[in-house]
């Protein structure tokens, strides 16, 4: 009962950290939903109201409500997640290209350092322009066989983008 109880905790800190480092992606879609809703109501309220019969017609702004937020919720996260990719690429695209460097320069293939030139942040932003690319490209999926090794992740990061979106 303590394990779970302590499991809870971390995942309720988690959850909250997650959720205040992406609020501007929920807001975001809060913002287009809210938009989103009215034109809903008015195009799609007529079709539901023939689609559903008149004992449930109650229930239709409710379908509407739910499905503006999951439209501009999918649509939030999407451009955070292409957000996130163009801040990772860029940070890691400049620690990779600079370790090279050092490392060249440690073992005499150069003369320069990277504090003296501009080669490293060319070089850094070439790979994150290169890094952002293929991730849209591939559309932010895991290639073969690394998606069978991290379905785990892959599972967890979509129950924490819910859990976030929709409880916390």
């Amino acid at each position: 009962a303590r394990v779970v109880g302590g499991l809870h905790q971390a995942f309720l800190a988690i959850l909250v950290t997650l959720k205040f480092k992406f609020a501007r992606a929920v807001a975001l879609a809060m913002s287009m939903a809210a938009s989103l809703r009215r034109p809903a109501n008015r195009y799609c309220g007529k079709f539901l109201k023939e689609l559903i019969p008149e004992e449930y017609s109650q229930w239709i702004p409710i379908i509407i409500d739910y499905s503006t937020k999951m439209v501009a919720m999918s649509i939030a996260w999407y451009l955070q997640r292409v957000v996130s990719a163009i801040q990772s690429a860029i940070s890691g695209g400049l620690i990779a290209v600079r370790h090279l460097l050092d490392e060249a320069h440690k073992r005499g293939f150069i003369e320069f350092k990277d504090e003296d030139t501009m080669i490293d942040e060319v070089l850094g932003w070439g790979l994150a322009a290169f890094g952002v690319y293929f991730q849209l490209m591939h559309g932010f999926s895991v290639s073969f066989p690394f998606n069978i090794l991290l379905l785990p992740m892959t599972l967890l990061e979509y129950v924490l983008q819910w859990c976030i979106t929709w409880i916390a």
